[in-house]
């Protein structure tokens, strides 16, 4: 109706001018999105454009590649010839209800579903309107997949038919939705959630109202302030100012607190576990009495001993440069596939804690074993169990500095011309290395001073005087110095162990970057990497150029 209607309107018509509205890329797009395909996160446009607008759109971007085999599901086929589509792409992804779906339920569906399709097409599966498919050819490379709005609406209601739509974009490298209305979007963010296995960790990042249902959808949602208002930024977890931020969001920040939360969650198990299980071998010594080998006020501020060191790394800690993720943004895969959180890696350093609970134990007692028993004397309960600490809590600390792979310094805080790394006095790595052994040191020596007066409100009398007398004992800080010797040593060897048997790209290529390997050309000279403000006015420099052009 409205070509017959345009047809007869415009008629005999003379054109004097039009007018357009130029939707540019942002500075960087295409750069950004390239990285991010790089570290192997998979990228979906969800757009309000018509498919050809979206198709070009996807191809400035980077989004489509030169070469990229391209799947349509268009509504203008009908709807037989768009579940052929579907079941041709189906068999072309390489997708199997065996290997897709868990659920005997859910995959006795999909495979009903799919001879439902063969035979609604009669064995036939070459006729598919406007739609397109790829080529048996194209099994080995990229592929990419567009989608309209009204196609979702026609595929999207039947479980089993999302089923299988979802295992066809599990197995894509791009996808584009165009037509999709911003309920389509949220309504496309949360089947992801529900159908991709391995469950993802979604990501929506928009500029607009209409993305507003889209980012609040996702676990993940970041906002663009600009021209088209604040709604999205509003409605969002982080607000960045342009696209190309969300490199430096992901890649650097995101993968840093990612590997800084980690540390912190195995760290704060592995001294938990090495406490109780110190005491539980201690246990073994006093009749099963509950006896408890340390003194209150050391249960009391275990935590806050500890707790400084172990701070300051899941802050400040990088273990690598933030121009090295740049240049290789694989590294990104050890969060996306948990290489620094996991079972394994959990069982590991509860393992590891079990092991230097026994040395720390059993190394004083056997060093302690020929004492007298007298007050003065090491092998005593309150004094054994302080001496015990002494080597606890000094090992703790130097197990976060195994850990930390960043060092900053506190020359900043001198006026002196420092580096980057050089945050100032307070924010330095040993000034919290240095607080942490003196709190603990101070603790112990008052808890012992102020043991008699004020037994009644510490219950701190058996303590009384402990503090200073094992600290006036060379046999203390001998026996520190050995447990210290011993873990670390367990730990060098595991270490060597892990890497030298068992290494993975992700360990070597931290390990070059610490090494400098990546940063030298064939003769060993140093290379000059291009930094982020460097890349940045070259892209200014080209946008300029294209828009001159």
């Amino acid at each position: 109706m409205l070509k017959k209607a345009a047809a007869v309107a415009e008629h005999m018509l003379t054109i004097v001018g039009a007018t357009a509205i130029e939707d540019k890329l942002q500075i960087g797009v295409p750069e950004t999105i390239a990285t991010l395909a790089k570290a192997g996160i998979k990228l979906w446009v969800l757009t309000g454009d018509k498919r050809e607008t979206a198709i070009e759109i996807g191809k400035s971007c980077r989004l489509l590649r030169p070469g990229m085999p391209l799947a349509i599901l268009s509504s203008k086929a009908s709807l037989s010839e768009l579940k052929a589509a579907l079941l041709k792409l189906y068999h072309l992804s390489g997708a199997s209800p065996e290997k897709d779906v868990k659920d005997k339920k859910e995959r006795a569906a999909v495979e009903q579903k799919l001879q439902e399709l063969r035979q609604e097409n009669n064995g036939s599966l070459n006729n598919f309107g406007d739609c397109a498919v790829w080529q048996k050819s194209d099994s080995e490379q990229v592929r990419a997949l567009v989608i309209d709005g009204e196609a979702m609406t026609l595929l999207f209601g039947d479980r089993a038919t999302e089923m299988i739509l979802f295992s066809i974009l599990s197995k894509c490298g791009s996808i584009i939705a165009c037509r999709v209305t911003p309920k389509q979007k949220a309504q496309l963010v949360k089947l992801v959630q529900e159908h991709v296995k391995p469950t993802p960790v979604t990501l929506a990042i928009g500029d607009g109202a209409n993305d507003v249902n889209m980012i609040m959808s996702a676990q993940v949602g970041v906002g663009i302030s600009g021209h088209e208002g604040l709604q999205a930024v509003n409605a969002s977890d982080f607000a960045i100012a342009q696209f190309r931020y969300l490199l430096r969001l992901l890649l650097i920040h995101g993968r840093w607190g990612y590997r800084r939360v980690c540390i912190l969650i195995n760290f704060s198990f592995y001294k938990n576990a090495c406490l109780a299980a110190t005491l539980f071998i201690y246990t073994n010594f006093t009749g099963y009495s509950g006896t408890s080998l340390f003194s209150d006020y050391f249960t009391a501020l275990f935590n806050f001993f500890l707790f400084l060191m172990i701070f300051y790394t899941a802050i400040f800690d990088q273990d690598v440069d933030d121009e090295y993720v740049h240049k290789y943004p694989q590294l990104y895969a050890s969060g996306r596939c948990n290489l620094d959180l996991n079972v394994t890696l959990a069982l590991n350093w509860i393992f590891m804690a079990l092991l230097h609970a026994a040395i720390i134990f059993f190394l004083p007692a056997g060093a302690l074993s020929l004492g007298t028993g007298d007050r003065t004397d090491l092998v005593s309960y309150e004094a054994f169990g302080a001496v015990v600490s002494c080597g606890f809590i000094n090992y703790m600390n130097l197990k976060v500095l195994f850990e930390t792979r960043y060092f900053t310094y506190p020359l900043a805080a001198s006026g002196k011309q420092c580096e980057r790394k050089n945050i100032g006095i307070l924010g330095s790595t040993w000034f919290a290395a240095v607080f942490n052994t003196v709190f603990f040191y101070l603790g112990l020596y008052v808890a012992g001073a102020v043991g008699d007066g004020t037994s009644f409100i510490f219950q701190m009398l058996p303590f009384w005087n402990v503090g200073a007398t094992i600290l006036g004992h060379s046999t203390t800080w001998a026996i520190t110095f050995l447990v210290i010797a011993a873990c670390a040593a367990v730990d060098f060897i595991k270490y060597a162990i892990v890497i030298y048997f068992f290494p993975s790209p992700i360990s070597v290529s931290i390990e070059r970057c610490r090494l400098g390997l990546d940063n030298t050309d064939e003769n060993g000279k140093k290379t000059k990497e291009a930094t982020t403000q460097e890349d940045l006015e070259a892209l200014k420099k080209n946008h300029h150029v294209e828009n001159n052009a």
